[in-house]
């Protein structure tokens, strides 16, 4: 393999211009989906357009490789996992290319939530939008004729292609619409677009002319799902075929779309939801039928479980939601008015209103707000139950059974009957007015999963569902994992489709064995193995330290381990590696590109999946399993795993399983450190405890020489502190220098009042962290003013080093843990005394709270966590106490307006922005929080060089809102954000602890740091 891989490469160099890895490290990455089997590729390429793909998929068809379409890689069957080259257009291939008033034309890697983004200043958008619209890619939803939650209103995803542009296995593109049976012959080449889109559209005139009988049996007449496969019926009339109508849904096994123009409709002018509380599942059932003949927008059907974790997870839900519910159905109306929007839900009230005896509840929501709170029942809710609680889990094996919806209650009754014979329960989830059903099992997370009676159980799913006429596959399509089910659903009309896949692709080598199930050939000789070959080498997914093997191919080998089991760098108990990697179910939530969520500020920039938090879990599974050698984490195509990754910890925040992908980054970093160490950057800005005293010290000379540009270039050769980064000035003093006489130790009675004399408030710790102490002594001055404003006694225990966040992310754990233990050492005993521990710093409370504990293991760890507080929090304590007093005076004489910016270890310690509302009481200012995603700064990172453009593409949106006239300054509590926000603006932002101060009136003197700042390198 090593040999293919090295010819590959060499021989598309200078000519393919996107990015190609045979790598290993590739090949693991790209080896899942959404889904519960694996397959690892040979390799993977990221074309940057379509003339680049031409290059690959040339080169491909000359050589026999097979090749895998690949967008957001969430498919649950296999759809983009595949033998040979995985195509990723994901990446590069996601731009609109253009638009018209009715039309947009896109390439397939863009997703539906950006085109939809695109579209709405237009009025318009792109209606098929599933419940992971968020990264499904367009492509991929053309790809299996997908259909959302609206499919009533607007139909599924060939009821909106207007044409496509496709690359066939050859290479060969052509535009693919509603063709003429009667194509003039130019007298062309054979190999010209002309020419073979003419030669397939009479073989397959006469194919569907010879089969129509046999089509006309199998596949029903309209209907608004297709059945799986390919569809045949309806795309041959009299004088045209509707070639576009046979390529959307094939699943990337006839050719590979390059271009897609789509039909838009109006966004819906007001849209109402009716959520109906039904006392029983058949009363559930029955409000759908009654439902249907009013033709809504949509129609979804919730069960007991979903309704449960909603009162678990939303207050909201709490209130409105009985315990004694059974299931829920969500029924959508859209109209041009509001008050017409309010008929048509009154109207659904009085039709279902004898259901039940008229015990059901109705809920209505009109506003935007309200209509996305219910819809969070399947957009939020559903999602957090692949979260393992108690031991149990959701998993994504029988979504995607469809019958006619009359039939759904009788279907129901049978799924239950044979959960019940299986003894598994499960979770319900269904479009029910379009009959399509998505059943969850719920298995335990720490045992082997009982793999025969799930087969058992899928077959009896099956069944059912094709006993009433329904069938698997409809909306997310077959892939490799379904696709040997799929002659039971038709028989003899599998020959048929064989026939197509072999008019379009000859050789086999597009998405071999999905749909049409692969056949042997012969491949590269002995350098590349054959289809068959590659296609009985799937990799069982390693889940629960148990191979769980896939439905269809229980014969499969479990590929050995290639190298010895790692012994972990960071302090994980019993099973907790193990747990934290089975939490990751590849649901692929964490490629999201909007800036509304955080996670990944990576993702955001690069697009690339070796940049996703699922790859990280991906890895840090194959290197816990031995299938991954330690020292290949030291290789260089590990770099953009290991490097992608600065502990912001929102991708753990915002998972809907939580799945800890921050620790295992710090994992791998860690191991990699512990082979070859670091680099001379990262070990110097990792260490501000070092070059901190040594900057103090030389403040007078340096502090100058920081905005001379001749030195900045000198620094950054010297310490690779990159050259165009506004930096902090030094203090001439620390504050643990200024406070040296002032932070003496709390007696044991300190506690105690003197007689005669009101009982004082109990001291408080003060915790500095480095910027504090060497940089910004303001700000730890100002909080200290405050606490004795307020009555507490201030203490600054001697001693204290910085958190060693920026060690923990370095992964230069050995290090870390030495300095944790020196910090728990100093705060441990007034944490044993009961006094608080408060950081002013977000990032440093983070690391008191959260890694101490996991990687010291030592007793004091927690009692020093369970103590710690953010600043904000513990003011907000006060405040909800009454013991806050309101600043009475005003930061300036004229109104003042400012930004506020959330830091993202501040969202991480579960904080609500506490200091944001205590300080929009100052009179006169008015405080705007802003959402614009990750600053990029990230401590230590930002101030690297080799770090640095990726830092300001991160940061960008923030840096161009701190650009706007808008505001007099920005107000964060992280250092490092604060950073960032003045990089590109002579716009100062402050600490909210100094705004406090000063509308208290305790330090009027910082009112001059209101001033633009004047310095290009540094911050005044």
């Amino acid at each position: 393999m090593e040999i293919w891989a090295t010819r590959i490469k060499e021989d598309l160099s200078g000519l393919f211009r996107g990015k190609l890895d045979v790598s290993r490290v590739a090949s693991i990455v790209y080896s899942q989906d959404g889904g519960v089997t694996r397959e690892a590729p040979c390799g993977v390429a990221l074309p940057e357009d379509a003339e680049d793909l031409v290059v690959l998929v040339q080169y491909c068809h000359e050589h026999s490789i097979p090749m895998t379409v690949r967008g957001a890689g969430t498919s649950l069957f296999g759809q983009s996992l595949g033998p040979g080259l995985i195509i990723d257009v994901s990446a590069s291939m996601n731009r609109v290319l253009s638009m018209s008033e009715r039309t947009v034309r896109v390439e397939p890697g863009i997703t539906i939530d950006e085109l939809n983004r695109r579209l709405r200043p237009y009025g318009r958008e792109f209606g098929v939008y599933p419940l992971d619209s968020a990264v499904a890619t367009v492509g991929g939803v053309v790809g299996v004729d997908g259909i959302g939650p609206h499919g009533l209103r607007h139909g599924a995803a060939h009821d909106h292609v207007a044409s496509l542009q496709v690359m066939l296995a050859r290479g060969t593109q052509f535009t693919a619409g509603l063709e003429p049976l009667a194509m003039p012959d130019r007298q062309a080449p054979e190999n010209q677009p002309h020419q073979v889109k003419r030669t397939i559209i009479c073989r397959l005139e006469s194919i569907l002319r010879n089969e129509a009988a046999l089509i006309k049996a199998s596949q029903p007449g309209v209907t608004l799902l297709r059945r799986g496969g390919y569809q045949l019926r309806g795309v041959l009339t009299e004088e045209r075929l509707d070639l576009c109508r046979l390529l959307v849904g094939s699943e990337g096994t006839l050719g590979l779309y390059t271009g897609i123009t789509l039909h838009t409709t109006p966004l819906p002018a007001h849209r109402g939801v009716l959520l109906l509380l039904c006392p029983t599942l058949d009363s559930a059932i029955e409000v759908v039928h009654q439902v249907r003949v009013m033709e809504p927008a949509a129609c979804d059907l919730v069960d007991r479980r979903i309704l449960t974790l909603a009162r678990e997870l939303d207050d909201r839900f709490l209130m409105i939601i009985p315990p004694t519910i059974e299931a829920a159905v969500l029924i959508e109306v859209t109209a041009e008015t509001e008050s017409e929007c309010r008929e048509q839900l009154t109207s659904l009230r009085r039709c279902t209103a004898r259901i039940a005896e008229g015990h059901l509840t109705a809920y209505e929501a009109n506003s935007p707000s309200d209509v996305e709170f219910l819809w969070s029942l399947s957009r939020k809710i559903l999602p957090q139950l692949e979260k393992p609680r108690g031991g149990m889990r959701t998993v994504r094996i029988f979504d995607d059974l469809v019958v006619p919806p009359e039939a759904l209650a009788e279907f129901l009754a049978k799924a239950h009957k044979a959960f019940q014979m299986a003894d598994i329960s499960a979770v319900m989830y269904s479009h029910a007015a379009m009959g399509v059903v998505h059943f969850r099992p719920l298995l335990t997370d720490r045992a082997a999963w009982p793999v025969a009676a799930l087969e058992q159980l899928q077959y009896a799913l099956y069944e059912a569902a094709w006993s009433l006429g329904g069938c698997i596959g409809s909306t997310q399509g077959l892939g490799s994992l379904r696709t040997s089910a799929l002659r039971e659903q038709y028989g003899s009309l599998c020959d048929i489709f064989k026939e197509v896949k072999n008019i379009f692709d000859p050789e086999g080598l597009l998405a071999p064995g999905h749909v049409v199930p692969a056949a042997a050939r012969v491949g590269w000789g002995t350098a590349f193995p054959s289809a068959s070959q590659q296609a009985r080498a799937v990799e069982p997914i390693h889940f629960s330290g148990r191979e769980l093997k896939s439905t269809f191919e229980q014969e499969l080998p479990v590929q050995a381990p290639t190298g010895e089991l790692v012994e972990l760098c960071h302090s994980w108990p019993q099973g907790e590696a193990i747990e934290a990697v089975n939490a990751c179910n590849g649901c692929g939530n964490c490629r999201r590109e909007d800036r509304s969520h955080r996670m990944c500020p990576f993702f955001h920039v690069t697009h690339q999946e070796v940049s996703s938090p699922r790859a990280k879990a991906v890895v840090f599974r194959d290197t816990l399993s031995g299938r991954l050698a330690p020292e290949t984490l030291t290789r260089p195509e590990m770099l953009p795993i290991l490097n992608s990754c600065f502990n912001c910890q929102q991708c753990s925040l915002e998972c809907p399983s939580h799945v800890d992908i921050p620790r295992m980054a710090i994992e791998l970093k860690g191991q990699a450190a512990a082979q070859q160490g670091v680099s001379r950057v990262d070990w110097l800005l990792s260490r501000p405890d070092v070059w901190g005293p040594w900057g103090s010290w030389l403040a007078p000379v340096l502090n100058p020489l920081l905005n001379w540009s001749t030195f900045r270039r000198v620094l950054e050769l010297l310490t690779g502190v990159a050259r165009e980064r506004r930096l902090p000035l030094f203090s001439r003093k620390s504050f643990l220098q200024q406070t040296a006489q002032q932070a003496v130790e709390v007696p044991q009675s300190a506690s105690e009042p003197v007689a005669g004399q009101k009982k004082p408030l109990q001291p408080v710790v003060y915790f500095v962290d480095h910027f504090a102490n060497y940089h910004d002594t303001e700000l730890a001055m100002a909080f200290s003013r405050v606490l004795e404003h307020l009555g507490f006694e201030l203490i600054v225990p001697k001693g204290q080093l910085a958190s060693g966040m920026a060690l923990i992310s370095a992964g230069e754990l050995p290090a870390a843990r030495e300095l944790a233990l020196e910090n728990l050492r100093v705060l441990a005993p007034h944490a044993r005394d009961g006094l608080r521990i408060i950081c002013t710093e977000p990032t440093a409370a983070l690391c008191l709270k959260k890694e101490y504990p996991r990687l010291t293991q030592h007793p004091d760890a927690e009692l020093v966590a369970q103590q710690t507080v953010e600043a904000g929090a513990f003011l907000a304590e006060l405040a909800a106490q009454g013991r806050l007093p309101i600043p009475t005076e005003p930061l300036a004489m004229t109104p003042l307006r400012a930004v506020y910016h959330t830091p993202c270890h501040l969202k991480s310690l579960g904080e609500r922005q506490p200091l944001l509302e205590i300080c929009r009481l100052i009179p006169k200012l008015e405080l705007h929080a802003v959402e614009r995603g990750c600053s990029g700064m990230a401590g230590t990172f930002g101030l690297s060089s080799k770090n640095f453009q990726t830092s300001m593409k991160i940061g960008h949106e923030l840096m161009e809102t701190m650009r706007s006239r808008d505001w007099d300054f920005g107000v964060t509590e992280c250092s490092g954000c604060r950073l960032q926000m003045t990089q590109r603006t002579a716009t100062p932002t402050l600490h909210p602890i100094k705004l406090m101060a000063m509308a208290y009136g305790l330090m009027p003197e910082l009112k001059a740091r209101f001033k633009h700042q004047t310095r290009k390198y540094t911050l005044e």
